[in-house]
């Protein structure tokens, strides 16, 4: 299974993020409170044959930087990141978002 590996510098955060698959169609994975890239480990797996499975950190979360200011996150900037990672992504056939926690609200709040 091809997997990429790779940094997304968005305004004040820096973002890892891995790719797993290579299908035009693209599955973001969006991580709760506290949770890491990690906790998609199985859904990967699971779903890397039929996808693009973009996993990352939120910002302030795991490997994620904060490089400037408050140390808060806002939900619009949350938002602001999924909308660099889906711009980042292209080009792309299908997006389909995956939740965990308040990665679910974050998620249907970018769909909306």
């Amino acid at each position: 299974m091809k997997t990429t590996k790779g940094i997304l510098d968005h305004g004040r955060f820096r973002i890892p993020y891995r790719v797993y698959g290579d299908k035009p169609g693209v599955l973001l994975c969006v991580s709760g409170v506290l949770q890491t890239m990690a906790v998609w480990r199985a859904v990967t797996q699971k779903f890397a044959p039929h996808f693009r499975v973009i996993i990352f950190d939120m910002p302030g979360v795991g490997r994620s930087e904060i490089l400037s200011g408050s140390p808060h996150v806002t939900i619009e900037e949350q938002l602001e990141v999924i909308d660099a990672l889906v711009e980042n992504a292209q080009p792309l056939d299908e997006l389909l978002l995956a939740g965990s926690s308040w990665g679910t609200a974050i998620a249907a709040a970018y769909a909306a």
